[in-house]
């Protein structure tokens, strides 16, 4: 192993950005999957939840397939509007910080996908609320003065609203009666705004201040007392059938 790899490793298991955008999420599949479960990773990018996750049988889908992938998931090629499986697939199907990405119009049928190839439940995690929104604008708005490029995540979540935790809600379970699915649902926040303002502030500056707070902040994760919704970046929504 290279030192960029040790290096690339101990920041995905790690650091605050990947490790809280996971954390939580993998915490709740953990409890709601045996080991022979099977978890579908919709819009897993290059890393994804198999790092955090226990079950072994992880496949992972995105429109575009990354430069490298874990070695212990499966990747599978396919947009999260139209998964390329069959109906009831996977145990559980999860998706994290996908559905803000996508235009408004195409939500609604993003989640019903989701569902359609899940058995036993579904999680979906995705920025919301006025939190949300101002972290973002505020890193956009320092890159902008420091004269430093976008990153292109920064522009589709600024292109769109939010998704709306109350639309997610009621589409789960339109969808989860629709294939005869009784359906319990929880919503659980996570990562606090003024952590992710200081990641983004350190990462509008320079690479190594970004590492740092972001090594910094990733071990002090499991004591920082979980948000609410005024001051979380992030909701989860678990879906149980």
């Amino acid at each position: 192993m290279t030192i960029r790899q040790a290096i690339k490793k101990a920041v995905i298991r790690g650091g605050w950005d990947l490790k809280c955008r996971n954390h939580d999420s993998a915490i709740l599949l953990n409890a709601l999957m045996e080991k022979a479960d099977t978890l579908l990773d919709a819009g897993c990018g290059e890393i994804g939840l198999s790092h955090f996750v226990r079950t072994e049988g992880v496949t992972g889908v995105d429109s575009t397939m990354p430069q490298s992938h874990p070695d212990d998931f499966g990747f599978v090629c396919g947009s999260i509007l139209e998964l390329p499986f069959d109906n009831r697939s996977f145990s559980i199907v999860a998706s994290v910080d996908a559905l803000e990405h996508l235009p408004t119009e195409s939500r609604g049928q993003a989640i019903s996908e989701l569902v359609r190839v899940a058995r036993k439940g579904v999680l979906i995690a995705f920025p919301s609320g006025k939190g949300a929104r101002h972290v973002d604008e505020y890193f956009d708005s320092e890159l902008a003065k420091l004269k430093q490029p976008k990153p292109e995540w920064l522009v589709e979540h600024l292109q769109n609203p939010y998704p709306d935790i109350e639309f997610v809600l009621n589409k789960l379970e339109t969808e989860a009666k629709r294939y005869g699915y009784k359906i319990r649902t929880k919503v659980v926040y996570s990562e606090p705004v003024v952590i992710s303002r200081l990641i983004r502030w350190s990462a509008a500056r320079s690479g190594f201040l970004f590492l740092a707070n972001n090594l910094i902040a990733g071990s002090l994760l499991r004591l920082i007392p979980r948000p609410s919704f005024e001051n979380s970046y992030r909701s989860i929504i678990v879906a149980e059938f």
